[in-house]
């Protein structure tokens, strides 16, 4: 298993045809807003994270911040 950017891992799972049909037409409207969200940068990280889990992937929180 690759380990990728949340960013790189959601456009691959939007590029995932395969993915894409097997979902229900409702999800398939979902997944459309997502996609329209996330390519004008207003997709929130913790619906990136979801994404990602219903997808199958796994999401390592790595964030740490020092002041």
């Amino acid at each position: 298993m690759a380990v990728y950017s949340l960013d790189e891992a959601v456009q691959i799972l939007f590029d995932d045809r395969e993915y894409y049909l097997s979902l229900s037409k409702s999800d398939r409207s979902k997944m459309r807003n997502y996609k329209i969200r996330f390519k004008s940068e207003t997709l929130s990280t913790d619906t990136k994270i979801s994404l990602i889990k219903n997808y199958g992937g796994k999401v390592n929180n790595n964030i740490t911040v020092e002041l």
